[in-house]
Formats: structure tokens, sequence, C-alpha cells
């Protein structure tokens, strides 16, 4: 004999079914975030340095106490950045860990692992409350040890900021009203005001996301057609707009382009670098095998810019339904105009480790599309990306330890054996500029060094008596 099941209870039933499949998505998408951040602590932990390394030594001086015109050093341009959001978090983090520099690299292991986390809530928002196993693409991006110099070295913190203010700003325009809720406008309103101010990655988003932003601002005052008049949100969000625009404008006030970047070498090279770009969104492993990278970069990329361009034109989409392309579009500009703007200066040390989070917004905005995207393909192209992600983790953590973590340890332990040994300052400065800052004399570095060496911080407040140094 047959049981008919009611129609409630079997709905019932459904439903607590996929509650589980979906609890059991998000565990395995947090388990990968805890053990990537996890993974990535392990492996700072034994090569991370109290002491300063290149730009760090700028901030010396405010945090040894010396007298310095704060607003000025803030504002002070280095290479193409302003970034005094970036330069004062810094600062906070350094003095409150009374110069340890370990903190300035714990900081932005924090900030990517706090991005990672955001993103991962973020697309389950999109989809309704639902974790997909592809989630777990962003710790696998984010917080693999291919980030070596984010969290070794405190100064790429200009990076690190940059990548959480460009991702704030540019996830608002995919939620389905976009800007025009009252939290998602706070949020993008802020984020774009932050963007000039964190140096020239986010200065380069400015132009199209405030203009698209202040689109959705005037919309909102005029709340025509099916948008709803929210004359405060539209008011704040074009108030926003022009201001991030004049921010932007004071950014070149007294800017000096860096005199010590090559020419552009032609068309042919300066591809080849963006294509380059690219591929780095599969992170540093790229390096290793940069055709195959290039190979798989571009299909993805294409793809999801594809899956933007449909759904804008899709029939009854939505008036801001433009916004995820925008931001998609921009990324890919940017990557793109790196590439051919630093294409000379690649034959003589070849693409940084740091270019990788320049490269990071492409793939995540295409992830997003993809999450945004009413394909049948969607869900297999993220699970199949983040197992793409999963398999070049060992790359990526070699990666991390060639091109920087290993040159980094090797360097700082020399000079930590010269410091226990009681090497004099003088001769400490000599024998080590050319790895600590290797644009300064000698005796720049050393007055630094006095500095950490009278205040009494890090290694060198272990040093012998001032009367050993030959004072």
């Amino acid at each position: 004999m047959r049981f008919a099941v009611p129609p409630l209870a079997a709905r019932r039933v459904v439903e607590d079914h996929r509650r589980v499949r979906i609890d059991r998505a998000a565990l395995i998408v947090w388990s990968f975030w805890l053990g990537m951040l996890v993974l990535m602590v392990w492996q700072w932990r034994p090569v991370s340095s109290p002491i300063p390394l290149a730009e760090d030594w700028y901030t010396v001086p405010l945090v040894t106490g010396q007298p310095v015109d704060l607003p000025s050093w803030l504002w002070e341009q280095n290479n193409e950045h302003r970034m005094p959001v970036a330069r004062l978090l810094l600062l906070a983090a350094l003095k409150g860990s009374r110069g340890d520099y370990r903190a300035g690299g714990l900081l932005n292991m924090a900030l990517l692992a706090a991005g990672a986390a955001g993103l991962i809530l973020f697309a389950r928002h999109l989809r309704g409350g639902v974790t997909d196993l592809g989630d777990a693409f962003f710790p696998l991006t984010l917080l693999n040890f291919g980030h070596s110099i984010d969290v070794l070295f405190p100064f790429q913190i200009t990076f690190v900021l940059s990548l959480a203010f460009i991702m704030i700003a540019g996830c608002v325009l995919y939620l389905p009203r976009s800007a025009a809720s009252p939290r998602a406008a706070a949020a993008a309103g802020v984020s774009l005001l932050l963007l000039p101010l964190s140096g020239f990655i986010g200065l380069v988003y400015v132009p199209s996301v405030a203009a698209f932003v202040g689109y959705i601002g005037f919309q909102c005052v005029r709340g025509s057609g099916a948008q709803r008049q929210r004359p405060g949100v539209g008011w704040w969000l074009i108030g926003a707009s022009v201001c991030s625009l004049v921010l932007a404008a004071l950014y070149f006030v007294g800017y000096q382009h860096p005199a010590w970047n090559p020419p552009n070498p032609g068309v042919f090279p300066s591809v080849k670098v963006i294509l380059k770009m690219f591929a780095l969104g599969f992170g540093a492993s790229a390096f290793f095998w940069w055709a195959p990278a290039v190979l798989a970069a571009m299909p993805f990329l294409t793809a999801s810019g594809w899956q933007g361009l449909e759904r804008m034109m899709r029939p009854g989409r939505g008036r801001f339904s433009a916004g995820p392309l925008v931001f998609f579009a921009t990324s890919i500009l940017f990557a793109a105009g790196v590439g051919w703007g630093r294409a000379g200066y690649v034959p003589e040390i070849g693409i940084p480790l740091r270019y990788v989070s320049i490269s990071l917004p492409a793939f995540i905005s295409a992830y997003l599309l993809w999450t945004v995207s009413t394909s049948r393909w969607a869900a297999a192209v993220q699970r199949g990306l983040a197992i793409v992600m999963l398999a070049l983790l060992p790359t990526n953590t070699v990666a991390g330890h060639r091109f920087f973590a290993d040159w980094y340890h090797e360097g700082m332990t020399e000079v930590r054996a010269d410091l226990m040994r009681g090497v004099p300052i003088d001769q400490l400065a000599r024998r080590h500029q050319p790895f600590l800052v290797h644009w300064w004399r000698p005796s720049e570095l050393e007055l630094r060094m006095r500095m950490l060496q009278d205040a009494g911080i890090g290694p060198f407040a272990e040093r012998v008596s001032p009367a050993a140094d030959g004072r």
C-alpha cells in the first residue's frame, strides 16, 4: 500500500534538505577561509621581521616621535601615489605596536581576510541567502601566500587598502537597486570619497564609478519611471560623486610624474605585458606559466564580459543594470593601462609581484558577474574557477616565497645577525643599504637607524651602548 505525502509535509522535506545542503556549502567555504588564514599566518610568522623595509623607513621619524609636519607627510607623493588614509592607518598600527613593523604586515593580512569574508557574504546576499561552493574562490584568491609582499612589507597597505575601497564601491553596483537604498548609498558614497585618498590605484576608478553613482543619485532625486523618489539618498550620491571628482583633481596639484619610468617600447611588447597582467588574476603562479595562464584568462574574462552585457540588454532589465559592467570594464581597462604604462619597465626587472593586486578586481568582478547571471553555466564556471585556484595553491605559495619572501627573509636575517654581533650603525647602514632602501644614501639610512636606537625600538634597542657606535 502506498501512502501519499501531504503537499505541505513534502514541501518541508524539500526545504529541510535544501537547507542542509546550503549549510554544508557554507561550512566548506568558511572552512576554506579559516584554513587559508591559518596557512597564511603559519607561513608569515617565521619569515616576518620587525625591521622596516624600503618605504617603511619613511615612517620612522613619526614612530620615534620626531617633529614632523603630519598633514604634509600624509599628502606627500610616493611614486604615483598620494595615500593619506593608508599612511594614517599604517602609522596607527605602528604606534600601537611600539614600532614593531610586523604589525603593518598583520594589518594588511587582516584587510585581506576581511575582504575575503566580506565577498563571501556579499555573494551569498546576491543569491538570496545561498552560499555556493564556488565562493571558496575568494579566500583561495586573497589569502594565498602569493601575497607574501603584502603581508611582509607594511607599506603595501597602499595596494591592499585601495583594493578594499575599490571592491566596496564596485560591489554596490551589483545590488538589484544598486546604490539607491540608504545603506548601499552610504557604502558607495564613503568608499567613493576614499578612493582618491588611497593612492593612484583607487584614483583610476573614480571617473567611471563617480559618473554612474551620480547617475543613480540623479534618478533617485527625479524619481522617474519605476524608480521611487529618494531625494536624500540622491543628493548624497550626487554630492559624493562631485566631491570625489574634486579630490581627484586636487590629487594632481603639484603632482610629479616619476622620472624613472622608461618610455613605452611599442604596441607588440605592450600587448604582451597587458595579457600577462590579465593572467595575474590567477595569482603569482602565472609567473611560472604565462602562456597557459593567458590562454585561460582571456576566455574567462571575455565570457564574463558577455554575461554583463547580456544582463544589461535583457528585456525588463533594471534601470541600473549597467553598473556591474561599468565596474568590470573599469577593472579591465585599469589592468590594461598598467600593463601599457609599465611595459618599458618589464624587460629590466619583470612584472613586480605586487601587481597581482592590480589584476584581482577584474577577476573578482567577473566572478560576481556570474553570480548575478541567469546562465545555467554560472555555478559550473564559479566552481571551476575555485577548483583552479585550489589546484594553483601550491604554485602560488612557491611563487610567493621565490619572488619575495625568500629574498626578504635572507636579507632581514643578515641585518639581524649584524645587529646581534654589535656591528656599528654606520657600517650597518653601508652594508645593508642596497637591501633595506636602495635609493637612499647610507647616511640617510644611518640617521633613521639611530632614531630607532635612541627610541629603544625593536632590534635596534638591543644594541650595544652608543659609545660603541663611534658617537
